[in-house]
């Protein structure tokens, strides 16, 4: 494995029995399925992406292969214009608040799409006010807009549409 992966700098190879390599695969949501081609040869059709692992060992962010490199640099520079800066200062990310609603907007940031092409917005909105209060979808006037929700599966961060109707 360390002499295929020399071939490919920054990459990381992993052997083991297939459950330990099972559980690997499901934290990063790959899928692995080797090919026999004939005598002892075969092929291994994987998912091929790039992730960005937090300090936490989750994913923070994946991309599929062939995602222009210029959107990874500035997704990462966003991320670090937005962490807190050091010594426990504050985040230097705006915070939007409806004073009418209570509703609280924050780490709202969107990476650039070319004409007609697919971006996301991501962001957080949480619910200062005493009064519940629930989403129920969303408009854009530039496209179609979709809400999906991110949560942790103990494995990585995962991203699915979200039924709005059911929270």
């Amino acid at each position: 494995m360390q002499s295929y992966t020399a071939n490919f700098p920054g990459v990381v190879g992993l052997i083991g029995s297939d459950s330990e390599l099972s559980v690997a695969q499901d934290a990063c949501h790959v899928i692995a399925e080797r090919r026999d081609i004939g005598g002892a040869d075969y092929l291994l059709d994987h998912t091929a992406a790039i992730y960005l692992v937090n300090r936490a060992r989750q994913i923070q962010l994946a991309y599929p292969y062939g995602t222009d490199p210029t959107d990874l640099v500035a997704d990462l520079r966003k991320l670090v214009d937005t962490a807190p800066a050091s010594r426990g200062s504050a985040s230097q990310t705006e915070t939007t608040t409806d004073v009418r609603t209570g509703l609280v907007i924050t780490h709202a940031w969107a990476r650039a799409a070319d004409v007609g092409g697919t971006t996301a917005v991501y962001l957080r909105i949480e619910n200062s006010s005493v009064v519940a209060d629930r989403l129920i979808g969303s408009t854009s006037s530039v496209g179609d807009a979709q809400i999906h929700r991110t949560s942790d599966d103990g494995g990585g961060m995962v991203s699915n549409p979200a039924d709005c109707t059911s929270w």
